[in-house]
């Protein structure tokens, strides 16, 4: 299990695809912001319990990634402490631990600048 491996300092990149779970940012994402959280869901109930990484990427720049282990703060909702250094689109997995086998999960979400 990549959670484990040293070199990813707990937060797993990816793993196997399943439709059947979703995440989504709770609220507006902004750059002024250190902590978003994320709502999880598998078949639209919570997802409880879980070890849980955000993997993100600004899309068309490089050098603006950001990766953090989730903490729940309520069943299905996890807090991540990404403070953005810029707005815009940008593409993320989520991985989470689902009995033993890591899932992803695509997602796509805009960041905004300050004032909005």
């Amino acid at each position: 299990m990549t959670f484990s491996r040293p070199e990813r300092r707990g937060c797993a990149l990816a793993g196997q695809r399943d439709a059947s779970y979703q995440a989504r940012f709770s609220g507006t994402v902004s750059v002024v912001r250190a902590r978003h959280d994320l709502l999880v869901t598998h078949n639209g109930r919570p997802v409880k319990g879980t070890r849980l990484c955000v993997n993100t990427e600004m899309i068309g720049m490089t050098g603006m990634g950001y990766t953090d282990s989730g903490r729940e703060i309520a069943p299905g909702r996890y807090q991540v402490a990404f403070q953005f250094g810029m707005a815009g689109t940008y593409r993320g997995n989520v991985v989470v631990d689902a009995h033993g086998h890591e899932v992803s999960i695509p997602m796509n979400f805009k960041v905004v600048p300050p004032g909005r």
